[in-house]
């Protein structure tokens, strides 16, 4: 699991958590979740970008990375509704499957 702490706000985080789930938070709502990103994998970290954000970044247990823009994510649906990862990130990046080839064999 993973916290990042909005860098301008005090009030807003989201966490990562190893069930797939990036889950939005203002705490001066009840019960204080505003908007869930899923995803198939679990999601090892998050973070927001420190100037900008409205952008965060996360990474994923099967060394998924996604740079998710929460104006697109979060939406007008807020909480009611999950959206999907693979359709609100702004750029989403998948590891090449063989990882454990050796340096040797170039593709």
């Amino acid at each position: 699991m993973s916290l990042s702490a909005h860098p301008h706000n005090p009030h807003l985080f989201l966490s990562a958590s190893s069930d797939g789930a990036l889950h939005h938070f203002d705490m001066r709502t009840s019960p204080g979740l505003v908007g869930t990103v899923a995803d198939m994998c679990g999601m090892n970290d998050v973070k927001h970008h420190p100037v900008t954000p409205e952008l965060f970044v996360y990474s994923a247990e099967e060394g998924q990375v996604g740079l998710v823009d929460g104006r697109m994510a979060w939406g007008e649906t807020g909480a009611e509704r999950a959206r999907i990862a693979s359709e609100v990130a702004v750029v989403r990046v998948r590891p090449p499957l063989s990882l454990g080839r050796s340096s040797s064999h170039r593709a």
